[in-house]
């Protein structure tokens, strides 16, 4: 969030910082560093993921 000047506020630093985080894919709770980070890591390591397949490729239900 900003301020009227523009200036990014205190709440949006804890908004967008680190925190826990489902990911996209597996649904699993995993350490997000930023609001975007939203695949975790066993996602991300996986070879489909790696092969830029689509999502409906997915193993995941």
């Amino acid at each position: 969030m900003r301020n009227r000047s523009g200036a990014v506020t205190a709440d949006a630093v804890t908004i967008d910082g680190p925190k826990e985080r489902n990911c996209l894919r597996c649904r699993a709770v995993f350490p997000s560093e930023w609001i975007g980070e939203r695949i975790c890591r066993r996602c991300k390591d996986s070879q489909i993921w790696r092969s830029g397949l689509p999502a409906n490729f997915s193993v995941v239900r």
